[in-house]
């Protein structure tokens, strides 16, 4: 079943792909009329083992977007905290926003940048809806390009934040303003390399992913340094620190919950299988980074330990042996990454066993609240602001 060198060194990689796409066929027929759970799943379409139930697994777009309505699967509230996002951003651009004493006083080119933080953020709940509806389709290369869509949302988000606090901070200096727009779009129109190239996707590239996603959000720093040195620290305290309490915690908050997969690393209701190299801990870099949600990639690699360990590494058996105990190993495997049924406790119907995070208030959930909060808090700061520019 596997080639064999005396340095052990895997020869076979076919192996490991069999794996990867291991289910892949019964998980596509049992979902044409069924939601899977986690272990039916294939490894590279797993995000989080703390979700168990309700995935849908399809090939159709129409059943992609049929399942937009349907709220009995997992990515229902990730879908609609968003779409409600949507509802009340459209709300704030076209009634709140033209009725206010702010946008009476701005000029055009004032209003144009608050339209233009709008616009970034729906666009980025727009991405964000997208790859929730397509998180689950079986067709690898579609979800990986609505993954990058989401990325490009993020990216949307973060500049448009930038580059709104620096017209607002920097109204007064033209010249200076000008330079770190030109920079942070330059910067934001760059990171679509980020989001899109296959390259930076990688292991090795996570550094590099991170320094980008804090280098932008560096430029904010620098236009509070700059407006501190021209204007003095108290004022520009007084004038920027709002967006600490109106936006930046919630965001924050959302890292607590997202990067510590709370609260369904605390279920009970079922016995969730833990192991060494899979630690499931995330840090706010991991989020900067990517999806901290790799539960997928995390058991392939686990994968990858165990047929090393338990096959490669051994001392060959004898021939008429070897078929039957690397069949056996091959099936333990599978057993530990494939069960048939997730092991239920006595407390399934408990509901502090938190069973119900399959469907609601999971961290990926509370995350995309909070991130509506930072966003309208965000606007709301703006208008602040602009109210206390000296003209």
């Amino acid at each position: 079943m596997i080639q064999r060198k005396t340095n052990q060194v895997i020869t076979d990689e076919s192996i490991f792909n069999i794996f990867k796409f291991y289910n892949f066929n019964k998980a596509l027929k049992l979902g044409q009329h069924n939601y899977l759970h986690y272990y039916q799943m294939p490894l590279g379409w797993r995000e989080n083992r703390y979700i168990i139930n309700g995935y849908r697994f399809s090939l159709s777009h129409w059943s992609m977007f049929k399942s937009i309505f349907h709220f009995n699967h997992n990515e229902s509230m990730n879908i609609w905290t968003h779409i409600v996002g949507l509802g009340i951003l459209f709300y704030l651009g076209l009634v709140h926003l033209p009725s206010t004493e702010v946008f009476s006083k701005n000029t055009f080119e004032d209003n144009l940048a608050i339209y233009f933080f709008l616009f970034c953020a729906v666009a980025c709940l727009t991405c964000s809806t997208i790859w929730h509806t397509y998180s689950c389709f079986a067709r690898i290369s579609t979800r990986y390009n609505c993954a990058c869509v989401d990325y490009t949302g993020i990216t949307f988000l973060i500049t448009s934040s930038v580059v709104s606090v620096e017209y607002a901070a920097l109204f007064n200096y033209p010249k200076l303003f000008r330079t770190f727009m030109t920079i942070s779009i330059v910067s934001g129109v760059g990171g679509l390399a980020f989001n899109w190239s296959p390259y930076f996707d990688k292991p090795e590239c996570r550094s590099i992913r991170i320094g980008y996603f804090v280098g932008l959000a560096a430029l904010g720093v620098g236009t509070v340094m700059s407006l501190c040195f021209y204007e003095g620290f108290v004022k520009s305290f007084q004038f920027i620190i709002p967006i600490f309490y109106k936006s930046f915690v919630w965001y924050w908050i959302g890292v607590c919950f997202y990067g510590g997969l709370i609260p369904e690393r605390w279920r009970y209701d079922v016995i969730i299988n833990e192991d060494e190299c899979c630690q499931h801990e995330h840090s706010a870099s991991d989020i900067l980074a990517g999806n901290p949600e790799k539960s997928g990639e995390e058991e392939y690699k686990d994968i990858e330990n165990d047929i090393t360990n338990q096959i490669l590494n051994e001392k060959p058996p004898s021939d008429h042996e070897s078929e039957a105990m690397e069949h056996e190993k091959f099936k333990s495997i599978i057993n530990k990454h494939f069960p048939e049924q997730p092991i239920q406790t006595n407390y399934k119907t408990d509901f502090f066993s938190l069973w119900w995070v399959d469907y609601a208030f999971s961290s990926h959930n509370i995350w995309h609240i909070l991130v509506v909060f930072g966003v309208l808090g965000h606007y709301s700061c703006l208008l602040e602001m602009f109210s206390n520019i000296s003209r």
